[in-house]
């Protein structure tokens, strides 16, 4: 999160929110910490300091005399919701000039302001979001006929390459055909996932159990993770309801998220992958943590072709896909980098309509 303002603060008590905007709070604790306390007005509260104080707010040094309105330690929320019901941000008050205007009248004036703000916040977040789907479109539309093209050509030289293997026997001239067959069917996987991010296929979306995907991918990563000492720790909460996903392309998600986590441990000492699924909200949400050195650029990570891994080792275009199939099944997809080091991904899933319909 951002501090996009502030008054009333000492430098120190400043500091501290600068730090905690960025290192500690999240949308996540914003909808958390406002399932809590008292409300004031139509979207205000009141949250006493038993209740705010393990969400580690900024510690007030004014002191009030005993009175029925406010509480030494008392804080004021007005969260600020998207028209979709997520949360973009929230305005949190405390040491009130008087002590008795902490009620429902004078909250309905920043409540006011706060559905001004959320509004212009939402609009900022899905403008960026049209832009990437726009980029997107544009670069699919490209890739599809430049990867066609290279189809036909590449299929010639490995269909060679393995005759000629055939005909060549062992020693260093087969060896180097070994070689160039092997580069050739690496660029037919590149081109592979070239089309797969180009073509617009027809989900097959069906209830999903997440915990099974996600065993499966982790078994086809298992042997790599062992051998290199990467610790993955799984968690998942109880009862979790099945998501609407096709379980084809979710797999593909979960496993490009897993081979980014592993490629960003490599040189770690301690090499760690937490993977966390909770129901928040009436939507899945999953987390991949890893304690690699996190992105290097947050803000670039779903562009097509961006990757900062050493040349043959990435094409840039995992996370790409990732979005634009997260996005098709009505999902969301954010990146996040961890306080000291680390990285995050977290996907936000639909419930299956059969299970949201309990719950």
């Amino acid at each position: 999160m951002l501090a996009a303002g502030y008054a009333g603060f000492d430098p120190e008590a400043a500091a501290q929110l600068e730090y905690k905007c960025a290192r500690v709070w999240t949308p996540d604790y914003v909808a958390e910490v406002c399932r809590l306390g008292v409300k004031l007005g139509q979207n205000s509260l009141l949250l006493r300091p038993a209740e705010i104080d393990k969400y580690s707010p900024i510690p007030s040094k004014e002191q009030f005399p005993a009175n029925p309105y406010w509480e030494n330690g008392n804080v004021v929320l007005v969260p600020l919701r998207s028209s979709r019901g997520s949360y973009v941000g929230v305005l949190s008050l405390d040491d009130p000039r008087e002590v008795a205007s902490v009620n429902a009248e004078e909250m309905s004036k920043i409540e006011l302001l706060a559905g001004d703000l959320a509004v212009t916040f939402d609009s900022a977040a899905l403008h960026r979001q049209l832009m990437r789907s726009e980029k997107l479109a544009a670069i699919g539309q490209l890739v599809a006929g430049v990867a066609h093209e290279l189809n036909n050509p590449l299929a010639s030289i490995v269909g060679y390459a393995e005759l000629l293997t055939d005909e060549v026997a062992s020693g260093p001239s087969r060896q180097k055909l070994d070689k160039m067959r092997r580069e050739a069917q690496r660029m037919g996987r590149i081109i592979e996932n070239l089309l797969r991010f180009a073509r617009q296929n027809a989900l097959e979306k069906k209830s999903a159990d997440l915990e099974g995907l996600l065993q499966e991918v982790l078994a086809l990563r298992e042997y790599h993770t062992q051998a290199n000492d990467v610790d993955v720790r799984v968690d998942v909460e109880a009862d979790l309801p099945r998501v609407a996903v096709d379980e084809d392309q979710f797999k593909q998600i979960l496993l490009n998220l897993m081979n980014n986590s592993i490629d960003a441990l490599e040189g770690a000492r301690a090499k760690q992958i937490r993977i966390e699924a909770l129901l928040r909200g009436g939507r899945v949400i999953v987390r991949f943590d890893d304690n690699g050195p996190g992105f290097s650029d947050v803000n670039r990570v779903f562009d097509p072709f961006y990757t900062t891994k050493p040349i043959g080792r990435g094409t840039g275009l995992g996370l790409s896909i990732c979005y634009g199939i997260v996005k098709e099944h009505g999902g969301d997809i954010q990146v996040a980098n961890l306080e000291p080091h680390g990285a995050r991904v977290t996907l936000e899933l639909p419930v299956h309509a059969e299970f949201a319909a309990l719950s």
